[in-house]
């Protein structure tokens, strides 16, 4: 059998090359964190600004706008400056990038050895739809997990910075926080997508219980 006519040998190799991929890019991270050299990035965070205007002017107009929130992300690169501020922001990124990568490994995974199955020619099996059940409740569970670091980064930041002093901006750093509404739009589609290949898995689990009643029938 030809691996390019068999499309399911194709991605079962490719998602194991992106396993591969996923464990390297953990290594690599690891050591550059290790020796300082990874730079540290937050989410997009947003500062609700003191008093700020922006003038609109043309030849005919006038008009103001009046910005409610600034949307920032802290990038910090040298870790011997300030020792502190770049632990607080470990606290944040590497939970984020644990669950990320833990997320992505265990997908890749299952689709990997779903595809394997398939390759030859295992496909209305019993142990396939439990793999297609796994990744809904991974989908929903790896939607938990992100949230949940995103407010936690949001709760370590706000109350490390408190006592800093921005510049540049008039903004209070206490009202620091997360985009809670696009948090939790993401959340609710991630949590939709996963519950929508929950009930496909149920779907197929039935339509295999059919095929076997009619196969003891006859």
């Amino acid at each position: 059998m030809k691996i390019y006519s068999n499309p399911a040998v194709i991605l079962r190799i490719t998602f194991s090359l992106l396993r591969i991929a996923v464990i390297i890019s953990s290594i690599v991270m690891i050591i550059a964190w290790s020796f300082g050299r990874m730079p540290l990035i937050t989410n997009p965070l947003i500062l609700e600004p003191a008093k700020a205007e922006i003038q609109l002017r043309s030849n005919n107009s006038e008009s103001v706008i009046e910005v409610k929130e600034l949307v920032a992300r802290m990038q910090f690169r040298d870790a011997s400056n300030d020792t502190d501020l770049a632990a607080a922001l470990r606290m944040t990124q590497i939970p984020l990038h644990f669950s990320m990568l833990v997320s992505a490994y265990v997908f890749l995974t299952i689709l990997r050895n779903l595809c394997a199955r398939i390759a030859v020619g295992n496909i209305f099996t019993e142990i396939n739809i439990r793999s297609i059940q796994a990744v809904g409740l991974l989908t929903i569970a790896s939607a938990l997990a992100l949230c949940a670091v995103e407010f936690w980064s949001a709760y370590v930041l706000k109350h490390h910075l408190v006592n800093y002093e921005l510049t540049g901006v008039t903004a209070d750093v206490t009202k620091l926080f997360i985009s809670y509404k696009k948090t939790i739009i993401s959340l609710i589609g991630s949590i939709c997508e996963g519950v929508l290949i929950l009930v496909i898995a149920q779907a197929a689990r039935q339509g295999l219980a059919l095929k076997r009643e009619a196969e003891l029938t006859v």
